[in-house]
Parts: C-alpha cells; structure tokens; sequence
C-alpha cells in the first residue's frame, strides 16, 4: 500500500526517519546513502545549467535552474534528517 501511495526517494526518507529511533547509527548511514543520490542529480544539473550557460540557450538555462531548484527542495529534508543524528 506505501508504494502506491509514495515515490521510492519518500519511503525511504520515512524509513530512515523511522530508523533514527531505534539505530541512529543505522539511519545515518541510510541518510547517507540517500544523500549520495540527490548529490549526484545536483551535480549532474549543475553540469547542465553550465553547459547551456556556455551555449548562451537561454531557455535551457531556465528549465536547468528550475530543474535544480526542484532537486535541492527534495535534497534539504534529507539533509536535514542526517543533520539530527
């Protein structure tokens, strides 16, 4: 039912949250791994806003900023979450 209801990234945030409370160590390496995910997307976006930067498209450069600013919303709560073990 979770699944239908969740995106994978969602569960697996509530599933280290849930974690924390019973093996933080456990959680944190969770966060972790999770954090490697998103920080390789923001790379990758990083790459592309860059690129169009490079290439003067404009509305490359638009949809790269929008696409990253969506990506760090989604990175900041597992940031967060690592941040209270």
């Amino acid at each position: 039912m979770s699944f239908k209801c969740l995106t994978q990234d969602e569960f697996e945030y509530i599933d280290a949250l849930i974690l924390q409370q019973t093996s933080p160590e456990e959680a944190y390496n969770k966060f972790e791994t999770i954090s490697k995910q998103h920080v390789d997307v923001l790379r990758s976006l990083a790459k592309q806003i860059n690129d169009a930067r490079i290439a003067r498209d404009n509305e490359s450069i638009k949809n790269s900023l929008k696409d990253y600013d969506d990506a760090m919303e989604k990175f900041m709560p597992i940031l967060m979450g690592q941040c209270k073990i």
